[in-house]
């Protein structure tokens, strides 16, 4: 069977990357705001990492914004095909 859903984990890694830019931030300045690795931070703008609530939760206070602005526009961007 194949189940339609959206690619939730690429429209979070452009949330990311516009709130980053919008701060004319690089990414090694915005891991480091976030107290995350470098590396890390750079997955997660590529949609290769899950996020846990942890981590989403010291991206918005490295961001100085809500948790609920990480999920805007989230959920939005094309659907794609998933076999379960």
């Amino acid at each position: 069977m194949e189940k339609k859903i959206r690619n939730v984990k690429k429209d979070l890694a452009d949330h990311l990357r516009d709130l980053r830019l919008d701060r004319n931030l690089s990414q090694e300045e915005a891991a480091k705001m976030c107290g995350l690795s470098k590396s890390y931070y750079c997955e997660l703008e590529n949609g290769v990492r899950n996020p846990t609530l942890e981590i989403l939760y010291r991206i918005a206070l490295g961001f100085d914004i809500e948790m609920e602005e990480l999920f805007h526009n989230v959920g939005k961007s094309s659907i794609i095909n998933t076999k379960k």
